[in-house]
């Protein structure tokens, strides 16, 4: 499952465009209804891992 819609799982196929162990994992959506880009970033913090995630989306034209 990939991002959700108005609350709902939306599903789609997705390949890793960027993967550093322990600190990056890119990816984007290649087949589904929405075509999102992705990723999470991970960064060492004095009590753990803070973990960022970002996603972008273009609507269809």
């Amino acid at each position: 499952m990939v991002p959700l819609s108005r609350g709902r799982p939306l599903a789609g196929d997705y390949e890793i465009t960027a993967a550093e162990p322990g600190r990056r994992l890119a990816f984007q959506v290649v087949e589904g209804p929405a075509r999102p880009a992705g990723e999470y970033l991970l960064n060492e913090v004095a009590d753990g891992t803070r973990v960022r995630f970002t996603l972008t989306c273009s609507p269809k034209a």
